[in-house]
């Protein structure tokens, strides 16, 4: 397709030196450049996926909460100090 487009001065300098670094023609170096950033675009205000897997706890937990430090050792560990 052929279109005409307006592109940013910083823009065109990035797309002027990519082509003199490797000898390719401005439409090649323009169209892997549009690529690679269509490619990894996730969407506006889209989060990344969580890679932590959820655990899921089959143990009740008695916390007697009237010894406050017994509490937190049992639900945050000793090293917490």
């Amino acid at each position: 397709m052929r279109t005409t487009l307006t592109i940013a001065d910083d823009v065109a300098a990035m797309l002027k030196q990519e082509m003199a670094r490797s000898g390719r023609m401005f439409r090649d170096v323009l169209n892997d450049a549009l690529r690679a950033g269509l490619t990894n675009r996730r969407g506006p205000n889209r989060p990344e996926k969580l890679k932590n897997p959820t655990r899921v706890w089959n143990a009740r937990l008695l916390i007697n909460i009237d010894n406050v430090q017994e509490a937190l050792d049992l639900v945050d560990g000793p090293w917490r100090r």
